[in-house]
């Protein structure tokens, strides 16, 4: 691993050992990246290093909103108590304010604020075991059990529990390589009820 003033790196490591592995180094969105890609020994972990910064983790915490049956059933009760007040329209739009404050300003904040080791770089192994996630101040391990689904955006890989209460993010541009987000797709799909977009050109390179 390679610690660098300008940037966060990402290092993808697939096998045991490296004796036939080649290095390649390219850049994007200013961080440099580094993957290693060794052959002979089978593939096994996908490792990505990185360093969220508190725009780009409000913007994905926004990108993860999700409206659970309980949020429909508080909005269907106070809408029910407004009508019988008689004054549905102001209850309706303090509820629809309120519940947009909280879920797109209130609750990414505070969890950039209070998250353990959120600032910090980050070291995310995954594999057929789950997913590690590793910084300075703080670690912990992910089994796939946990998880009742995954999707994806343009940007990001959610990965939602299934309680529904937490979800793991993973960004895209963290992948040293198409490869390495291939073989991430394919632990999505053999582990978890995987929501993902259509995308031929990255199936190809596992199939």
């Amino acid at each position: 691993n390679i610690n660098s003033p300008f940037g966060d790196y990402v290092s993808s490591r697939r096998t045991a050992g490296f004796p036939h592995g080649s290095l390649a180094l390219n850049s994007i969105h200013g961080c440099a990246r580094i993957s290693i890609l060794a052959k002979g020994f089978g593939m096994d972990d996908v490792i990505i290093e990185s360093l969220w910064g508190r725009k780009e983790f409000l913007h994905a915490q926004r990108r993860a909103v999700r409206i659970s049956y309980l949020d429909i059933v508080c909005f269907l009760v106070m809408l029910v108590c407004a009508l019988i007040l008689h004054v549905w329209f102001l209850w309706l739009g303090a509820v629809l304010v309120m519940f947009l404050v909280a879920y797109y300003v209130v609750i990414p904040i505070t969890r950039w604020n209070v998250g353990v080791g959120i600032e910090e770089p980050r070291r995310t192994v995954v594999n057929d075991d789950g997913i590690s996630i590793e910084s300075a101040s703080h670690s912990i391990k992910l089994v796939w059990s946990r998880f009742k689904k995954s999707t994806e955006t343009s940007e990001f890989y959610f990965l939602i529990t299934k309680k529904g209460n937490s979800t793991t993010i993973i960004r895209k541009r963290t992948f040293a390589s198409d490869y390495d987000q291939a073989r991430f797709r394919a632990f999505l799909i053999d582990h978890t009820n995987a929501q993902l977009r259509t995308n031929p050109q990255l199936d190809e390179l596992i199939t």
